[in-house]
């Protein structure tokens, strides 16, 4: 059996045989000491966006769709952060998924956000821009909220 973490955070164990392999990428999008997160529908932290990587897509272009789809941004993709092998359950779905999830330093090309009726993702809702002082770990979802540190020592330069 193995333990997943639910979107509330619940813990719940699943017969290997009923996981579902993942790949997902997320962008870490900063500008003017604001990082780009994005609601859930199903969960009150937030996340960067991104999401999972279709067949035959590579990370970058799955990164670049999945923000477009998220918060209309274009994003220019930096340099490669970081690496999270997580086991998660998915409530609205019923699904456990063993989730391979890539983090990129992104730099947006412009930074206005389209409204919620334009998002073209069914979980992700109100893309904002949050200032990084005022950030908490305990607002993001995992395994973002891994990348706090990061996240907060991060300087324009990079």
């Amino acid at each position: 059996m193995i333990e997943c973490t639910s979107i509330t955070g619940a813990k719940k164990s699943f017969p290997k045989d009923r996981l579902n392999l993942r790949v997902s990428v997320y962008g870490l999008a900063m500008d003017q000491g604001k990082i780009l997160l994005v609601g859930s529908r199903h969960n009150p932290n937030l996340f960067p966006p991104g999401g999972g990587v279709e067949t035959g897509e590579t990370l970058h272009e799955a990164l670049s769709r999945e923000i477009e789809e998220e918060t209309g941004l274009e994003v220019e993709i930096k340099k490669f952060v970081d690496f999270k092998e997580t086991f998660f359950y998915y409530d609205p779905l019923d699904a456990a998924f063993h989730n391979f999830a890539f983090f990129y330093l992104c730099r947006p090309k412009f930074t206005n956000l389209i409204a919620n009726d334009q998002i073209k993702d069914a979980d992700a809702e109100n893309p904002r821009w949050v200032d990084i002082k005022t950030l908490k770990k305990e607002q993001l979802n995992t395994p973002a909220d891994e990348l706090f540190d990061y996240i907060t020592n991060y300087k324009e330069e990079e």
